[in-house]
């Protein structure tokens, strides 16, 4: 493998890259001129992932059938077996594809016997939009409104319908403005939007679960479908972003035209204020209580509903408008931003102008369309999210536990060890632990200790950089920068942490330069994944750096088969990039005379039946020569051998 290999790799990727946004872009500007044709379009780039998906199915089946002809009629030798064997598993694989079945949401139902008042309403809601079905409606923790739709029959109707709507939404919404967001949400059924979602949908996650099983083992047929999918699916993509987009606007004109777009564009900035600071104000702080409390509080749910109602300061509801208002949409959003959103309703983007046209909350939606079912639903969807929150909280605080224990015993002995050879990787265990318990400006002062006893290490200037650009402490940058350098294997943590920074510190042009650092990084690392899950004979291999005993705990299994002739343990390394690496196990099948164990089989066999000490990819292979030739001279390489067997 050469450096061209990764140079071409990442030149391709770019290549791809470019074309999607270039996609992306005539996609915006054609939905916009026209479209209905638009909408045309991509409902047929959709389905000619199917037609080429069933055309290659037809296809196989042919030749399938010609095979077995030629091997039953004109006595073909073993060639036409192996053949066979290549076709029949992509057979299946694009079958179990095409049956792709969207999961039934598990969100807890609010039936109409209990919440007639909801029922009823959404009832007329249906009836203003012109929409004729009634949906079954969920209820959820989030501060959200959607609408689902799913085939009842694996990829065929008739269809499920759903609407959902998160109890926080309601909580913090006025009843004529969650009304206005149902009628949003109406308009998605009855302009058909979900229904074409479902299908771009669908085939999406058929191409990427084909794509993804094809990559998996030793499968020949992956060739048929290579170039399809890399032209397909970032086309498929870019192209039904702006459909998307243009389902929000028709989607929203049906809610203005229901309630008017005053409601319509306050139940907008309600939402955004109202998610901002759940996380904010609710969901952040009670994660730092898992470090203190050994259970959540009992009544949380209620705690969020509580808190959604309120009312906000006006400082911090106007950061947070500014924040949403800055963003302007792209090309690549599956939704139009705030701004567009409220200017195409003809309503003002001015803060002042905005937040003047907000009124404290008297009637929340939820006491308007639940009535008594409000605490019913309350009582659902705590039941739902306990267990989990409960499970997570647990593990949680034990891990802490332990933390401050291991801590604690360290720190006792941190002084008396001063002078002792283990000082620093106690003392840097230390700060690491106080990281974990109190966060990154607690964990600074043992930091700077340690450094200015050990400038060089960079163990200790990574954990100090880190700290310090997770307080926002400009001095972490030139560090970084020094430990970018110093320990490449860092790279992508070091980067994301600087992205982070100056997110934080709102510096746009450093995020825009270091955020592209971080995606050619992330290149090389997908070209590293790739090179590691591929294993040619043309590779670079060198010696195994595992102690006896794992070794012996192969050998010891491999020694109990007969379809094995010789194995190898080895280390697959990429010359351009010296921290990849990988382990490889190479098996040599047994021959007896004319016939031998197929690759595939033994591969099968030897991964349900072995259990490997240590994390190994596994290749089974027929060409047993340019294998020896390749690996003989490797010390310890070989780890089995038949003939030599004991």
């Amino acid at each position: 493998m050469k450096k061209d290999d990764l140079n071409k790799f990442v030149e391709h990727q770019e290549r791809l890259r470019e074309k999607y946004i270039a996609e992306a872009k005539k996609a915006s500007i054609q939905a916009q001129a026209n479209p209905k044709a638009y909408k045309r379009h991509v409902s047929f780039f959709a389905t000619l992932g199917y037609l080429y998906l069933i055309g290659m199915m037809i296809l196989l089946i042919g030749v399938l059938v010609g095979l077995v002809y030629a091997g039953i009629f004109l006595h073909a030798g073993a060639g036409i077996i192996k053949l066979a064997i290549v076709i029949v598993p992509a057979i299946l694989l694009m079958a179990r594809s095409l049956w792709f079945v969207s999961p039934l949401p598990k969100t807890p139902q609010l039936s109409e016997k209990e919440a007639p008042e909801l029922h009823a309403i959404v009832r007329q809601i249906a009836r203003k939009v012109g929409y004729r079905y009634h949906p079954t409606i969920l209820v959820s923790h989030n501060v959200e409104a959607a609408v689902i739709e799913i085939p009842r029959i694996g990829p065929f109707g008739p269809y499920r319908r759903y609407l959902l709507l998160g109890l926080p939404f309601l909580e913090s919404t006025t009843p004529e403005e969650a009304q206005a967001v149902i009628a949003h949400e109406f308009g998605h059924f009855a302009g058909g939007h979900t229904r074409s979602g479902v299908r771009i949908y669908r085939i999406q996650q058929t191409w990427e679960m084909l794509a993804s099983n094809l990559a998996e083992g030793q499968n020949g047929s992956t060739f048929l479908f290579k170039s399809f999918v890399e032209w397909y699916l970032p086309r498929l993509d870019a192209i039904s972003q702006a459909v998307r987009r243009q389902q929000e606007y028709e989607a929203d004109a049906a809610a203005v035209e229901a309630f008017g777009s005053a409601a319509f564009s306050n139940a907008l900035i309600r939402i955004v204020c109202s998610q901002d600071r759940a996380i904010r104000e609710f969901w952040t702080k009670l994660a730092e209580q898992t470090k203190i409390l050994p259970a959540p509080p009992p009544n949380l749910l209620a705690d969020l509903l509580a808190l959604v109602r309120s009312q906000e300061e006006p400082e911090r509801q106007r950061e947070t408008l500014e924040e949403a208002l800055k963003h302007q949409g792209s090309d690549f959003d599956s939704h139009p931003s705030l701004a567009n959103r409220l200017r195409a309703v003809n309503q003002p983007v001015a803060i002042d102008k905005i937040l003047a046209k907000l009124v404290p909350l008297q009637e929340t939606a939820a006491d308007h369309l639940l009535g008594r079912a409000r605490t019913l639903a309350i009582e659902r969807i705590s039941a739902e999210i306990m267990p989990s929150i409960v499970r997570g909280w647990k593990k949680q605080y034990e891990e802490t536990a332990a933390t401050a224990q291991r801590l604690a015993e360290i720190s006792s002995g941190a002084e008396a060890d001063a002078r002792g050879e283990n000082s620093r990787d106690k003392r840097l265990e230390v700060a690491g632990l106080t990281y974990k318990l109190s966060g990154a400006a607690a964990a600074i002062p043992p930091l700077r200790d340690l450094i200015r006893e050990f400038p060089n290490d960079p163990e200790i200037r990574f954990g100090l950089a880190t700290c310090l650009l997770e307080t926002n402490d400009a001095e972490g940058v030139p560090l970084m920068e020094a430990c970018l350098i110093e320990t490449p294997r860092q790279e992508q943590s070091g980067l994301r942490t600087l992205v982070a920074y100056y997110g934080e510190v709102k510096d746009e042009k450093a995020l825009r330069v270091v955020a592209e650092r971080l995606r050619q990084s992330e290149l090389k690392s997908d070209y590293a994944d790739k090179e590691l899950g591929l294993i040619r004979v043309t590779d670079q291999y060198v010696a195994h750096d595992l102690d006896p005993v794992t070794v012996r705990a192969l050998q010891e299994q491999i020694r109990k088969r007969k379809d094995v002739e010789r194995a190898y343990w080895v280390r697959k390394v990429i010359p351009e990039m010296p921290d990849a690496s990988r382990l490889v196990v190479i098996l040599l099948n047994r021959r007896w005379g004319w016939t031998s164990v197929m690759p595939a089989t033994l591969l099968e066999k030897f991964l349900k039946q072995t259990e490997m000490p240590a994390a190994t990819l596994v290749y089974a292979v027929e060409s047993h020569k340019p294998w020896r030739k390749k690996l003989d001279s490797i010390p310890g390489a070989v780890i089995y051998d038949y003939k030599n067997r004991p």
